[in-house]
């Protein structure tokens, strides 16, 4: 079985808990990190995600259905989580869409066993896939994600070329006045949001090309492995 944990990304602060919404920062984050995973996660997946506004706002940037699970909200522990993905045993890759503490437990106890809970951070996920043995170790780790972080190829798909970086949002020359950030390939025109995902009608056939990566740790990316060394 396959479970992959991801945090909300970035919410207002306020009350009612359940229903902050997202900032702005917190839509491009999970933007990004949905446009990493959308083209990796398998046709069949379950996806649960919190009560929270937060939680459910994060999961539509990936355009898959998803069901609300209660036992997820806010203060959940660990076996809650495990319980409502079918863990170790379900038939399908499970998505889970949460907070903190809670998800880092989660890969704490199936990866290490004991010791505290992994600091997942803001819009981050992790994904992880079960071994045959129980207790410590039971499950192996094959990516750790971070949204403020882009990992992808600098040429475009269409003839080769290097895109060249366009940060800066609204109107700008060879670009849509609400242009929110992105690449632009200046042979041909051919534009990519911040995830690097291609915009329709474009020369570029594919989005800008992600390698196999993980992150060893908070300052240190392996490129060429998809899984933790």
């Amino acid at each position: 079985m396959e479970l992959i944990l991801w945090r909300h990304a970035e919410a207002a602060p306020g009350e009612p808990d359940l229903a902050r919404p997202l900032t702005e920062r917190g839509r491009r984050q999970a933007g990004r990190m949905a446009g990493f995973l959308a083209p990796r996660l398998p046709k069949e997946l379950r996806v649960i995600v919190s009560p929270a506004r937060r939680a459910q706002e994060t999961v539509r940037a990936l355009g898959r259905s998803f069901e609300i699970e209660e036992s997820l909200a806010p203060g959940a522990a660990a076996v809650d989580v495990l319980r409502a993905a079918g863990w170790p045993s379900a038939r399908r890759p499970v998505l889970v869409v949460g907070h903190q503490p809670t998800l880092g437990e989660v890969a704490a106890q199936l990866v290490g066993g004991v010791g505290p809970g992994w600091d997942l951070g803001i819009g981050e996920a992790c994904w992880l896939k079960a071994r045959s043995r129980k207790g410590p170790g039971e499950a192996a780790v094959l990516l750790a994600i971070k949204p403020e972080i882009l990992v992808v190829v600098g040429i475009c798909s269409h003839l080769g070329c290097s895109p060249t970086d366009k940060f800066a949002t609204g109107a700008q020359p060879s670009l849509p006045d609400d242009w929110h950030g992105g690449f632009l390939c200046p042979c041909h025109g051919s534009t990519f949001d911040l995830a690097g995902r291609v915009f329709k009608n474009k020369p570029a056939p594919d989005n800008l090309e992600v390698p196999p990566y993980t992150f060893l740790s908070d300052n240190k990316l392996l490129i060429g492995e998809a899984k933790k060394a």
